[in-house]
């Protein structure tokens, strides 16, 4: 169309094509989001089909369905909603599309709607071909045959229902096969920990969802508590504060500490941290109605470090604040306003300051135990760790010896403490603690220690005192008592 005033430049669409595929979804949030349709439509059931050795993927759902013109209308890019439900995840009308694009080039959904189905598909390659936006029918039978390919459950799933709909990525053509495994295998994992909320009971607001990859249903990964009722009962949880913001929305923050890493066996460690390790999974989780959106960040209010690797907030906002958000169309960054960062920068140093005092705690010996081999030595501000050389064990080793060899001795621990691989042991502990193998106590030598003072005539309980205060058995009551009980009983 030209006017006067206005030429009408319309696009090359391969090349625009070209471009939108490349937006920048990874393969797990370009998932998540067509996940997002299913629980806008009240799904119950979603299931996931995918095989490494094919080129397709296909969710089905159990959902509200569409009609024929609605579903034109979810084909359309940048389609828009009179009015925005509340339960509803997507915003700019382009997930589903955009979404599919950046993984696949042939996007086919089907939709069963009063015993009425509709199908239609996007291919780009035909778009491109012809160099117009052109939908086509898609055909019932040509779906079966596919469908088949796959597995005959799939259609059988579908056509059987009241109402449900169907998508059906083809020509995913991002990945080698080994590649696509590898993916699959990190969208599970991206799905259990993003729709956690929906995934387990009760659900979120009532509202609980069954999620299933190739036939295998998916648990919730939830962020804040351990499976083990006695990990999550060790852990903080301050109360939720409830915010109103000056266009009326509202959300709500509510901090958790976790439990310190000693309080934690090697599986909670593993469960409780996301993909991205457990430090780099502090800070920020944020929630648009129930669902995750982004998480280890502290948006630009503090930086990662170790001594708040304990510290995730979570936030829940409603899906009205999108713009307050600066939410993008993958809803996979979002950063928030003035108005809101003058809320979150409250809970910043109250957590971590917590933080701090759980590992220090942590950190403490039994208040059985005295001697400790090591003590701290402050000066201003700043700690050192030294051997204590008020140790009952270093004053007998050291009693006999002579000037010369005790000084030998003390060049040689003042050397190891200045040697002491506090790097190492740092990046090991923050990395992979449980690869750190954990003192054990010797049995010989305890044995030895209790036969020595029953030899000089130290009765049984007073032996037992001695030891639980020396700090190398600290952890070793149980072995105490039985070492005891077979040299004195």
């Amino acid at each position: 169309m030209t006017t006067e005033t206005s030429v009408t430049v319309r696009p090359i669409l391969s090349v625009f094509l070209s471009s939108l595929r490349d937006i920048g979804y990874s393969f797990e949030t370009a998932l998540a989001d067509l996940v997002d349709n299913s629980i806008s439509a009240n799904a119950e059931n979603i299931k996931i089909y995918a095989l490494p050795s094919t080129d397709k993927l296909v969710i089905v759902d159990d959902g509200n369905g569409m009609s024929d013109d609605m579903l034109k209308e979810a084909m359309r890019l940048g389609t828009q909603k009179e009015t925005r439900a509340k339960n509803d995840l997507g915003r700019f009308g382009l997930g589903l599309k955009t979404a599919s694009f950046s993984q696949c080039k042939r996007l086919t959904v089907f939709s069963k709607c009063d015993q009425t189905i509709s199908g239609y598909t996007w291919d780009l390659d035909f778009l491109s071909q012809k160099d117009d936006w052109l939908l086509q029918k898609a055909s019932l039978d040509d779906l079966k045959s596919k469908l088949n390919e796959m597995s005959p459950q799939i259609y059988g799933e579908f056509s059987s229902a009241k109402h449900a709909s169907l998508i059906l990525w083809e020509k995913i053509d991002r990945y080698s096969e080994e590649e696509f495994d590898e993916e699959l295998k990190n969208a599970r994992k991206h799905l259990a920990l993003t729709f956690h909320r929906y995934l387990g009971f009760p659900g979120f607001n009532g509202q609980m969802v069954k999620l299933y990859f190739n036939n295998t249903r998916i648990d919730p990964f939830d962020p804040f508590t351990s499976k083990d009722k006695n990990t999550a009962r060790s852990g903080m949880q301050a109360q939720t504060d409830e915010y109103t913001l000056s266009n009326g929305t509202s959300l709500s923050v509510t901090p958790y500490i976790l439990p310190p890493l000693n309080k934690l066996s090697q599986s909670e460690y593993k469960e409780l941290a996301t993909t991205e390790g457990f430090t780099r999974s502090q800070g920020f989780y944020l929630y648009r109605q129930g669902r995750l959106l982004i998480y280890g960040t502290w948006f630009g209010l503090s930086c990662i470090k170790d001594a708040s690797n304990l510290v995730r907030i979570r936030i829940d906002v409603d899906v009205y604040q999108d713009q307050e958000w600066k939410i993008d169309v993958k809803k996979s960054t979002a950063f928030p306003n003035l108005e809101i960062r003058k809320i979150l920068s409250h809970y910043v140093n109250v957590p971590i300051d917590k933080s701090k005092k759980v590992h220090k705690a942590s950190g403490i010996v039994s208040k059985k135990t005295k001697e400790c081999y090591w003590k701290e030595v402050i000066f201003n501000d700043t700690s050192e760790f030294r051997i204590n050389e008020e140790h009952p064990r270093y004053k007998a080793l050291i009693e006999n010896m002579t000037t010369e060899q005790k000084q030998r001795l003390k060049g040689y621990l003042a050397c190891l403490e200045e040697c002491y691989p506090k790097e190492q042991l740092h990046s090991l502990m923050t990395t992979d603690p449980y690869s750190v193998k954990e003192r054990t106590v010797d049995e010989n030598i305890l044995v030895e220690e209790i036969t020595e003072y029953k030899n000089m005539g130290k009765d049984k309980e007073t032996v037992r005192k001695i030891l639980l205060a020396d700090e190398y058995y600290v952890n070793a009551e149980n072995l105490i008592d039985k070492k005891l009980g077979e040299i004195y009983d």
